[in-house]
């Protein structure tokens, strides 16, 4: 657990990248037992997101849907700290029209929303805002604004 906590919090966005995605895959496999440790793997995923590197946001966005069922009460308020890091990633890929990026963080945030646990309750707003300007805005994608809109959706229910 060392290691993947050095490499997914290391100077190099290489190292970052996959340390992370080795959480994703882990978690895929025996999430179980990565339980224990859930705060310091949710502190590594904002720090991930917060990354200047898309890869390292990507990365740290891979991890989250296959981390889900693994949250409990205790880890709530841990997970909310990080959807600041996830508004974050989102205005950078904004910024830089990142449109893969921002396909991809849609997705999880409907998975997060999906979830019985009121896990997007302290970033609705922002979540909304950000939903509306990308779904509104023409110059990017058809299949970006519609997933906007999907989780606009979700976010209802």
């Amino acid at each position: 657990m060392g290691f993947l906590h050095q490499c997914s919090t290391a100077d190099s966005a290489e190292h970052r990248e996959v340390g992370l995605l080795l959480f994703a895959a882990l978690f895929e496999t025996i999430g179980d037992h990565l339980q224990p440790h859930m705060l310091a793997i949710l502190q590594a995923l904002a720090a991930g997101a917060s990354h200047p590197s898309a890869l390292v946001q990507a990365a740290a966005l891979s991890v989250i849907e296959p981390l889900l069922p693994f949250i409990t009460e205790a880890h709530v308020t841990a997970f909310h700290s990080l959807l600041g890091s996830l508004l974050q990633c989102a205005h950078a890929a904004l910024a830089a029209a990142n449109e893969e990026l921002l396909v991809q963080l849609f997705q999880v945030l409907v998975e997060v929303a999906e979830c019985p646990a009121p896990l997007l309750q302290p970033c609705l707003q922002q979540v909304l805002e950000m939903c509306m300007t990308v779904a509104t805005n023409k110059q990017f994608e058809p299949d970006t604004r519609e997933r906007a809109l999907h989780l606009l959706h979700w976010m209802a229910k």
